[in-house]
């Protein structure tokens, strides 16, 4: 009974970590990012800084707001090996979309009898990926974007060869968009849900 109750702690635990809405921004901005500089700014080269200021902000989001809040929660071996396999399939993926967003640019593997191949291995990838997030990081929702985000690629490459829209930026734009806002409402009700102690300001 001991064993089975604390077991159920940790899950709760693990599950309050991503009730601040850090990762949900995260993500949110890896592919808002792309979406920004294919309408705007057209410089693959000022992706990486961006990243890399994100995921400073991500941790130092949970070490300052998260932490202090619900305190530092140690987890089993388990959930520590899938948090390291999380980040692996995190890095993977950024490396391979930033080489995949440089191939399309030079149309390398994109078209194929006229069908967006490319497109559909840019979608495969996002899809696979954030699923096997979503299964290793017991996160509901990661689920909804694996679909939202994976699908967006083909599909508007699809309806551009219909000559239904010029660019798939905008699609990518107002989801990603989408998820930061989501994010950003969980962070501010996590905040009122577990304001710091007076001594802890």
């Amino acid at each position: 009974m001991k064993d089975i109750n604390l077991k159920e702690l940790e899950k709760r635990a693990w599950k309050e970590t991503f009730g601040d809405g850090l990762w949900d921004i995260l993500l949110g901005v890896i592919f808002f990012v792309p979406a920004v500089n294919g309408m705007f700014i057209d410089s693959d080269y000022m992706m990486l800084p961006i990243y890399f200021a994100a995921i400073l902000l991500f941790v130092a989001g949970k070490k300052y707001v998260t932490i202090p809040r619900i305190g530092l929660v140690r987890f089993g071996e388990e959930r520590k090996n899938k948090r390291i396999k999380v980040v692996i399939a995190l890095s993977v993926s950024v490396i391979v979309l930033l080489l995949l967003v440089t191939m399309k640019k030079g149309e390398v593997l994109f078209q194929a009898d006229g069908f967006p191949f490319g497109s559909l291995i840019v979608g495969l990838n996002i899809f696979i990926v954030a699923g096997v997030m979503a299964y290793f990081m017991n996160f509901p929702r990661l689920y909804l974007y694996a679909v939202l985000l994976g699908a967006f690629e083909p599909l508007t490459a699809l309806m551009e060869r219909a000559g239904m829209m010029s660019s798939p930026y905008p699609v990518l734009f107002v989801i990603s968009g989408g998820m930061i806002l989501y994010g950003v409402y969980l962070l501010v009700r996590f905040i009122r849900t577990y304001p710091l102690q007076a001594e802890e300001r």
